[in-house]
């Protein structure tokens, strides 16, 4: 059984929530739907909703018909196409956190989701999360998480990065990346800001020449 088996995307403009109520008619147990997200392009929402849920389920809303374009019904279903360029033999990814969010409150949406994905096997179930704190008084985080295998097969963590990227709670976004990814946009982060200010540095200079000349 592949990893990408209970795996969908829901092409649909609807909101969240109404997606949610629309499936659970088709539900005969509560654990058949593990999770839905917004698919993001950049920071913009489009009209596409990773999906998590059994086979049957998916099954079910194919024989309802919602496997195919219905003018009638913003809804349609279809199994989850991975790029396999995208696949990357990782054991453990990186997690950008919002400041604005306590400690205990993005390990409860980390481990929520976490959970989730081990009782469909997505992941294997020793996982480890760790989030270094700033205060463990105040339940403040030092804005980073780490999430560790000791096995786990290159289209899970593929899989898991997916749900765990660009997950919006209330206006803060937690962000998943690969490890050396993240090294990277840092270090080309700090390229930039350097040349920001050496730019500046010789703006300032040749200000000040142009006002000795004068």
């Amino acid at each position: 059984m592949s990893v990408w088996d209970n795996v969908f995307i829901i092409l649909s403009q609807w909101g969240i929530d109404e997606i949610y109520n629309f499936i659970k008619n088709y539900k005969k147990t509560e654990d058949e739907l593990g999770m839905l997200k917004v698919e993001m392009n950049k920071f913009q929402e489009t009209n596409r909703t990773l999906a998590l849920m059994s086979r049957d389920l998916y099954k079910r809303l194919c024989d309802a018909g919602f496997s195919e374009k219905n003018p009638l019904i913003d809804f349609r279903i279809v199994p989850y196409r991975v790029n396999p360029e995208h696949i990357k033999d990782k054991k453990s990814l990186f997690l950008k956190l919002p400041h604005g969010m306590k400690l205990s409150q993005c390990r409860f949406e980390i481990t929520r989701r976490l959970e989730i994905m081990k009782r469909f096997n997505i992941i294997p179930p020793d996982y480890r999360l760790v989030i270094p704190p700033y205060s463990r008084l105040r339940d403040l985080h030092s804005g980073k998480a780490y999430i560790n295998f000791d096995h786990i097969s290159p289209d899970g963590i593929l899989c898991c990065r997916l749900f765990l990227h660009k997950i919006r709670i209330g206006n803060h976004w937690i962000l998943c990346f690969w490890p050396k990814e993240h090294e990277e946009n840092n270090e080309n982060k700090k390229k930039f800001e350097v040349k920001a200010i050496l730019t500046r540095k010789d703006a300032l200079a040749k200000t000040a020449e142009q006002k000795q000349e004068n």
